[in-house]
């Protein structure tokens, strides 16, 4: 099976327009949060900001090895680069407020919050799963998700910030198609666009997007590999360029939701 796309052309790596070493694409002096910032998505969207100039970038997550792995492989490439790391559940919403006080407190706002923390549930049916594992996907993706969202727009969130919410083309996708994601993952995901949605209509100063990166190899991708049928192709893949691509973002406040990879930038 082919997977849709829902524009006219799909890129599987970076092309020279959306470069973050791009001057009009600076982010000089933002401040950035990254959420699962320690592997995967979250650990390639805080390298591509550091790329861009951001003046520093927090790494939140709850397993702290990662992030300190994340945190030293930036600094590598960039050694003057300021970046801070929290181990923290964003389900712990006095943890998560803390942070995000801490950073208004130290920088006099936060620019841009990237929630990419989520968590895929082990493969099972609505008959036969446990609720217990079925709702820690709700749990992370969409509480935590609120959490986020939140703490950010109380805590020193400003005209003209952004908040993005890293999304999946499973939650657009017909469940008849989709046989390497339990029900939970998917559910929670179109749960989280639309909750972001009204992020977007609530606060018209602050610009936030639900976006669906790719289809990367990261930890998650992995886990949802064994649960795919060994008798039949995966529909996910190859790969897409496992750094920070191409990316179209709508805003969620023109009610459109799924964001993909494609050409044009907003």
């Amino acid at each position: 099976m082919v997977l849709p796309s829902l524009t006219t052309k799909y890129h599987h790596a970076p092309y020279p327009s959306i470069d973050p070493n791009r001057p009009e694409l600076s982010a000089s002096g933002k401040v950035v949060v990254v959420t699962g910032g320690g592997t995967g998505i979250g650990a390639a969207t805080a390298l591509a900001f550091v790329t861009a100039g951001a003046r520093v970038v927090a790494l939140l997550g709850r397993r702290p090895q990662p992030l300190q792995e994340s945190k030293s492989q930036i600094q590598s490439a960039y050694p003057s680069a300021e970046i801070l790391t929290f181990p923290l559940d964003v389900t712990d919403e006095a943890a998560v407020g803390d942070c995000f006080a801490s950073l208004t407190h130290r920088y006099r706002g936060i620019d841009v919050c990237i929630n990419a923390a989520a968590y895929l549930s082990d493969q099972g049916t609505i008959a036969a799963g446990p609720v217990s594992e079925f709702w820690k996907a709700f749990e992370v993706n969409v509480k935590g998700g609120f959490i986020v969202a939140q703490q950010f727009l109380r805590n020193g969130s400003r005209d003209g910030s952004v908040l993005i919410g890293i999304n999946s083309l499973i939650a657009h996708l017909p469940a008849s198609i989709v046989e390497q994601c339990p029900a939970s993952y998917a559910s929670s995901k179109i749960a989280l666009a639309k909750l972001y949605e009204y992020v977007a209509s609530e606060n018209p100063g602050v610009r936030c997007y639900s976006l669906h990166p790719g289809v990367v190899e990261t930890e998650m991708a992995a886990k949802s590999d064994a649960m795919a049928p060994p008798q039949k192709d995966n529909p996910f893949l190859p790969r897409d360029e496992g750094k920070w691509r191409p990316i179209q973002m709508v805003s969620v406040r023109d009610q459109t939701t799924f964001l993909h990879v494609d050409e044009r930038r907003y």
